[in-house]
């Protein structure tokens, strides 16, 4: 189980047609840049947080986040693309 796949199909469901094309790959070259820093920051933080401090520090992030998601993102299924995309303005 991963968070990373789910992105993909949150940015792919979450930007409006006339934006979509932009917004997906600067999404992806701001997750592409925040996972380079994570990758040099991993290297420190096991060194002196440790192991288990730093994967908890991590887990905690990914179940805010989750929350998060559960809390502010619509259920899709079923939905066609300009469903989701009226839902969203609503919002």
């Amino acid at each position: 189980m991963s968070i990373g796949p789910v992105m993909w199909v949150i940015f792919s469901e979450i930007f409006p047609n006339s934006v979509r094309s932009v917004a997906l790959p600067v999404a992806a070259f701001v997750q592409s840049i925040s996972s380079y820093m994570i990758q040099q920051f991993f290297p420190w933080q096991l060194e002196n947080l440790g192991a288990a401090n730093t994967f908890l520090n991590y887990g905690i992030i990914a179940f805010i986040g989750m929350l998060v998601m559960a809390k502010i993102l619509p259920e899709t299924k079923g939905k066609t693309i300009e469903d989701i995309e009226r839902d969203l303005v609503k919002a």
